[in-house]
C-alpha cells in the first residue's frame, strides 16, 4: 500500500484574507458549510494547544505582541500552510474523524514541530485539523518565521 504526504502553502497578505481564513475556521463561510458532513459537529478538530486555531484574526493580534513585531506596510502577515498524508494511512487506527484516533494526533504534532524545526519555536500563529469535512488527514499551520 502506497501512502502520501503532500503540503499546500500560500502566502497570506492582507487582513482581509486573515478574516476570510478566520471566517472558514469558523465554519461562518458558505463553501465550509457546503464541506461539512452530514452528522458531524461544525468546528471539530484538533486546535494548536495554546490558542484557538480557529481564531486566527485574536491569534495573530497575541503572536504580534507576544513577540513585538509588526510587519511593515505591504508585507505579508503571514504564511499559511497545509500539510496533509492519505486519509487510509490515519483510518489503520481507527475514525478518520476521531480527535482521538492516535495518527490523527500523530500527524497534528508532526506538523507543528515540523513548521517550528524551519521557522522558529515561537513562529506558529496558530494550528488546527478540522474532523468536520468529507476529508482528512490535513492540517492548516499559520505561521510567521521568527529567528535571530
Amino acid at each position: 500500500m502506497t501512502y502520501f504526504a503532500f503540503t499546500h502553502s500560500q502566502a497570506v497578505k492582507t487582513k482581509q484574507r486573515l478574516k476570510s481564513l478566520e471566517r472558514h475556521g469558523l465554519r461562518v463561510d458558505r463553501l465550509a458549510r457546503e464541506n461539512l458532513r452530514a452528522g458531524a459537529v461544525a468546528g471539530a478538530g484538533l486546535d494548536w494547544p495554546n490558542y484557538d486555531g480557529r481564531r486566527l484574526t485574536k491569534a495573530y493580534a497575541e503572536f504580534k505582541k507576544r513577540n513585538d513585531v509588526d510587519p511593515r506596510k505591504g508585507a505579508q502577515l503571514l504564511h499559511s500552510i497545509g500539510i496533509g498524508v492519505s486519509p487510509r494511512w490515519i483510518r489503520e487506527t481507527g475514525d478518520l474523524h476521531d480527535p482521538a484516533n492516535p495518527r490523527n494526533v500523530q500527524v497534528f504534532d508532526a506538523a507543528i514541530a515540523w513548521v517550528k524545526s524551519f521557522a522558529g519555536d515561537d513562529a506558529i500563529v496558530s494550528a488546527r485539523m478540522d474532523l468536520d469535512e468529507e476529508g482528512g488527514g490535513w492540517v492548516d499551520v499559520y505561521f510567521a518565521p521568527i529567528r535571530e
